[in-house]
């Protein structure tokens, strides 16, 4: 069961948007752990959404964190060329590593073609879903480890996984 990787031009091309979502990669996440972005794919699909892995965009989050803010602007406008055409198209987006994802809703805001397109966490976006229950829940009491610009920048955060997994039956 291979996963195709999308271009922009394969999501462009998507007929019916109705339960799509884009899963937006990151080169670091996608060479260390492909495992987890491989279960992002396969878990969403369980669930009955239609998930697309766009190919890894560049994030820019190290040139911003370093100062560099001319080549991040550079970078950021090349990146939210691709979120805000996806974003047009009314599929959702959800970004693996939290730290990518929140920077596409913080650090893009001060460039020029900024356009709110909404990257969300995925916890963020499966809240807001209808979710079936699991057919035998575990047993297994879960733990939640969130990472920490997950914990400090988006005070919802833990409340949505509660919610999912109320949904899940968990």
């Amino acid at each position: 069961n291979a996963i195709d990787i999308s271009t922009l031009n394969d999501i462009q091309q998507i007929k019916d948007t109705s339960n799509s979502v884009v899963i937006i990669q990151d080169w670091l996440t996608s060479t260390y752990q492909p495992q987890l972005v491989i279960s992002y794919f396969q878990i969403l699909k369980k669930l009955g959404f239609k998930p697309y892995l766009l190919k890894s965009l560049t994030n820019g989050k190290p040139l911003h964190a370093k100062g560099f803010m001319t080549a991040f602007n550079k970078c950021a406008t090349k990146t939210l060329t691709t979120l805000n055409t996806i974003s047009e198209l009314g599929i959702a987006m959800v970004g693996v590593d939290p730290s990518i994802a929140i920077t596409y809703r913080h650090e893009y805001r001060g460039v020029d073609n900024y356009k709110n397109a909404k990257v969300f966490l995925i916890q963020e976006w499966l809240s807001k879903q209808a979710l079936p229950k699991l057919k035998s829940p575990s047993t297994l009491t879960p733990t939640l480890l969130m990472h920490c610009s997950e914990q400090t920048v988006n005070a919802t955060a833990k409340q949505a996984w509660l919610t999912v997994f109320e949904k899940l039956g968990l």
